[in-house]
């Protein structure tokens, strides 16, 4: 057993070199790929300063413009890394039923990694658009069924963020206080139509505290996570804090524009937000990101009355491009993607040059520091192999971001 293990190792190291997994995983998580990448966040954080006003020494009068002298006004966020991991165990006879065959060996190692690669990859793509508190999906905040064996949720599309056999806990608000000291319920069965979880016997009685309009996550995220879009772009007159940097002294510069769109035709929204970035003073981006299913309502209206293109946009991910919708607004041409990671009824027309996904090694990277890419689990016959993520994900320049919401809504 020592040297099929040993033989696997080598393997799992010429196809994954250096610790970094498959690009197939960001196919599917598109603002994930499209951001840029940097694999040096040393120290213990990262400084990201901005320049929210220029000197104003300046007027029509010398002596005034002496005397109105100041210099630019610097802000900056100082960014800590999460940590996120994902472990697989295989188990020594299924290790050894498969050792005659060198090409099942291979698939048997791959599968497993590739798998939990993947599920990291994903979560990292979910949180990518969220405030950083954790939650997945809230619950009905009337009949969502929690003494019963099945939940429903509040909006139907979250129910991609849930897995059968996910672990879950809830807390009473977004980033609130765990229900029942943190218990948790393991999800059995997924109806994706209705946008319902169920459990063995009845949720209560795992979580006895839950209650309607509670909000779930997976078990150990809550404010664990990194924080999104909807943390560094919150608009309103008070956005509070964010990595040690109070905001509300100049909420635009510092937290970007929030635009409800209720009534509003989606195309004629995402114009005006880009025209909302301009009046802050920001730069609009080129780049919106959507939910699947507003994507096809937004291309709807699009039908007969404007003729759109269907670039090929390429990620910052070798070999990784997708396909968008390309419209011309009141500030330039923006091309629209697609993500299933996206919330529905939001709309999020980003600069993409503001933002990096900036981690210590690649995101994720399998963690083999000691050289053992799998580890024998010490009670159980089985082999563990552990993959992670050290960073998060930042923008250095807030005022040229933008966020809708209820797109398509009225």
């Amino acid at each position: 057993m020592t040297a099929t293990v040993a033989a696997s190792a080598a393997v799992t190291k010429i196809l994954y070199p250096k610790g970094e997994l498959p690009n197939e995983n960001y196919k599917f998580n598109v603002q994930h790929a499209m951001f840029e990448k940097a694999t040096d966040f040393e120290g213990e954080s990262k400084r990201v300063a901005i320049q929210t006003e220029y000197a104003q020494g300046v007027a029509s009068d010398f002596t005034f413009a002496l005397g109105s002298l100041a210099q630019g006004t610097y802000k900056k966020f100082d960014v800590t890394r999460v940590e996120y991991f994902g472990i697989a165990r295989i188990k020594g006879q299924a290790l050894k039923a498969v050792v005659k065959d060198q090409g099942a060996l291979v698939d048997l190692w791959k599968n497993e990694i590739d798998g939990i690669s993947a599920q990291v990859t994903r979560m990292l793509g979910i949180f990518g658009y969220r405030s950083g508190t954790g939650s997945l999906g809230r619950l009905k905040t009337s009949g969502a069924g929690g003494g019963t064996p099945t939940i429903t949720l509040n909006t139907i599309s979250d129910i991609s963020n849930f897995c059968v056999g996910m672990r879950v806990y809830a807390t009473d608000t977004d980033g609130g206080t765990l229900r029942s000291s943190g218990a948790t319920a393991t999800i059995t069965g997924v109806d994706r139509d209705a946008g319902t979880l169920t459990v063995s016997g009845n949720w209560t009685a795992s979580i006895a505290a839950l209650v309607d309009g509670d909000w779930l996550y997976r078990a150990g995220d809550k404010s664990n996570v990194l924080t999104g879009n909807k943390g560094w772009v919150v608009g309103g007159s008070s956005p509070g804090t964010l990595f040690g940097l109070d905001r509300n002294s100049d909420p635009v510069r510092l937290s970007g524009k929030v635009y409800d769109a209720t009534g509003v035709p989606m195309f004629d929204a995402a114009v005006e937000m880009a025209a909302r970035i301009s009046e802050g003073g920001g730069e609009p981006g080129d780049v919106g990101f959507c939910h699947p299913r507003d994507l096809a309502n937004f291309k709807k209206q699009l039908e007969g009355k404007v003729q759109y293109e269907r670039p090929t946009i390429n990620s910052k991910v070798a070999g990784v491009s997708f396909r968008a919708i390309e419209v011309e607004g009141d500030n330039g041409t923006i091309k629209v993607l697609s993500d299933i990671n996206c919330p529905r009824t939001e709309f999020h027309l980003q600069n993409m040059k503001n933002w990096k996904l900036h981690s210590l090694g690649t995101a994720p990277m399998i963690l083999d520091f000691d050289d053992n890419t799998f580890l024998r689990v010490s009670s159980d016959d089985a082999y563990e192999v552990r993959v992670g993520f050290y960073g998060n994900q930042w923008c250095n320049a807030p005022v040229n971001q933008g966020r809708i919401s209820n797109f398509g809504v009225g």
